[in-house]
């Protein structure tokens, strides 16, 4: 058996174990039902008091999970189709390492690689392209150095969207999105 075989085994079983411990639901205690009103009453409440703590714990065990969905490194996953071409049986693989057979079969089918071309839609091309030229064009001479205000205030007047604000947050995602480091 090799490292990525005993490794993928050692997880799963860790997260079955977790599971087990975070869904164990509590005996039921039994309890004496009179058919006095008085004591139905109580019952009565008393399941609801049950109920409101079921919804608490469930509440708990929702922000106490470790993650919703499971991560895998791109080693593994290439072991894996190796695995599965070897075998030619898709859901035997997925049962032997705990992955979910879909996921399998998509990285099989589609590849390893993720969907480019997602996300919004950029509002005005020309201006983000104009706004880059003339960023790299300033930068390029040796003493200039670009002050953020001075690239919001570019922005602005390049931008034909009465609406657009160079806003902090803005400038965070197009400086991250385009690499430019500013003053």
């Amino acid at each position: 058996m090799n490292q990525i075989e005993e490794f993928t085994k050692i997880y799963y079983n860790q997260v079955q174990e977790e599971e087990n411990q975070v869904y164990q639901e509590e005996p039921k205690e039994e309890e004496n039902l009179e058919e006095d009103d008085e004591n139905k009453n109580n019952i009565n409440q008393a399941d609801t008091t049950k109920k409101h703590e079921r919804r608490r714990d469930t509440s708990n065990r929702l922000n106490e999970s470790p993650k919703r969905y499971k991560t895998y490194k791109m080693e593994i996953k290439k072991k894996l189709i190796q695995e599965v071409k070897i075998k030619n049986d898709e859901k035997e693989v997925a049962r032997i390492y705990g992955v979910n057979p879909k996921t399998l079969h998509r990285w099989v089918t589609k590849g390893l690689k993720k969907n480019q071309g997602g996300g919004r839609k950029i509002k005005e091309p020309e201006m983000v392209k104009q706004l880059l030229d003339w960023y790299k064009d300033t930068s390029k001479i040796k003493d200039r150095k670009i002050t953020t205000k001075e690239f919001k205030d570019k922005a602005l007047k390049l931008s034909k969207d009465p609406t657009f604000r160079a806003s902090k947050g803005w400038l965070q995602k197009f400086r991250r999105r385009h690499k430019i480091k500013l003053n």
